[in-house]
């Protein structure tokens, strides 16, 4: 495994700004703010989905792309940066796998910024769920079937539905089981997991890219104490059976000694 050294960070360089001050070049640096009607609001840093720029200078492989830098002002500053993967040759890594570092770095940078890959044309979760409709419903029992699309009318397709099938990773799914975990039992957060991993696994049968998340892949935590079914003891049922009238008193008996 090959030690990857830290981020060495590199100012977005702009010829358009060496002519102005740095207070003016930190401005002109900064996200766009909106331009929508209604309230002035202050610059929003970039969340558009980056795939970064691998390149090998020197026989060293790095990855360029644009991070996120707060400022004590409270802004958020999006400059270039840069970071080393490691040498490439007989004594370093392969080309193929300093690649590989790169699409897991960035995979990393897109999550923390919380940016996913758009999804293709037809090929957005709510679309597999339409082509899972129409393939694959209409064999399945009607309780089963009743029960998956109470899941994806509740909590699946309201939270999902625009997303493409392969952004429902491992980390995305664990945020999401822990936020349903506060509303809904254990039992119906794993039948939950289970109608949307049903879902991607049709999808890759298909030939949709789409990430298929075990339940062993996920951390939902134990169920809770049974509550304990509370009973009559015998001296509770003499007293009951001795002070009710007939003909209850013969139906409680009965019932008592047969257990019914």
């Amino acid at each position: 495994m090959v030690q990857v050294s830290s981020s060495e960070i590199f100012p977005l360089e702009n010829a358009a700004c060496s002519s102005l001050p740095d207070s003016a070049c930190d401005i002109v640096r900064l996200a766009t703010p909106s331009k929508t009607a209604g309230p002035k609001r202050g610059p929003v840093a970039k969340r558009r989905f980056q795939k970064g720029r691998f390149e090998v200078v020197n026989g060293v492989a790095y990855t360029l792309y644009y991070e996120d830098v707060p400022q004590a002002s409270g802004l958020t500053l999006s400059r270039r940066a840069r970071r080393k993967l490691g040498h490439l040759g007989v004594n370093g890594m392969s080309q193929r796998s300093a690649l590989r570092e790169h699409q897991a770095f960035m995979q990393m940078v897109n999550l923390k910024r919380g940016s996913v890959a758009p999804a293709l044309v037809g090929q957005t979760f709510e679309d597999m769920v339409n082509l899972w409709r129409k393939d694959v419903a209409p064999h399945l029992a009607a309780s089963t079937l009743r029960q998956r699309e109470s899941h994806l009318r509740q909590h699946i397709l309201p939270k999902f539905g625009k997303e493409a099938p392969h952004t429902l990773t491992v980390p995305i799914l664990e945020q999401f089981a822990t936020a349903l975990r506060q509303k809904v039992s254990r039992k119906t957060v794993v039948q939950v997991l289970v109608t949307i991993s049903g879902i991607q696994k049709y999808a890759t049968k298909q030939g949709v890219r789409a990430v298929v998340v075990s339940l062993k892949d996920l951390e939902i935590g134990r169920q809770g104490a049974v509550a304990r079914r509370p009973y009559f003891t015998k001296e509770q049922v003499g007293q009951i059976i001795g002070l009710a009238k007939e003909p209850y008193q013969t139906m409680f008996t009965l019932a008592w000694c047969t257990g019914l």
